[in-house]
């Protein structure tokens, strides 16, 4: 279990074409590679979307479908539990992140007793 949740994040980009098809459902190519270079701020070359997808493919994750006439990628039921898995943890660093920014605001209070 934890040799598989490592290879999620060997490479961070996979895990946001995951979530971007689990956000949006299906996609074709085009679609997802712009969906995923807004998310990480950065063109993402179409040749790095297409060696994601082979992995992902290639792991069970995402498969290539024939939809309303033309062809898209979507979750599998594995990559789905994958991206209910990222979404879990998104939220778990979100309230991290809270706690840290709260615990940080508190440091630069003034102190009562002066």
């Amino acid at each position: 279990m934890l040799y598989e949740f490592d290879k999620l994040f060997e490479n961070r980009r996979e895990a946001f074409v995951v979530a971007t098809l689990s956000v949006n459902g299906p996609m074709r190519f085009t679609e997802l590679g712009f969906h995923v270079s807004n998310h990480v701020r950065v063109r993402v070359p179409d040749s790095t979307i297409t060696r994601i997808l082979v992995r992902l493919m290639h792991r069970g994750l995402v498969e290539l479908v024939h939809n309303n006439d033309h062809d898209a990628y979507q979750l599998t039921d594995d990559g789905k539990s994958t991206a209910w898995v990222i979404e879990k943890i998104t939220h778990a660093l979100d309230g991290y992140d809270a706690a840290q920014q709260s615990q940080k605001h508190k440091g630069d209070e003034p102190s009562e007793a002066a």
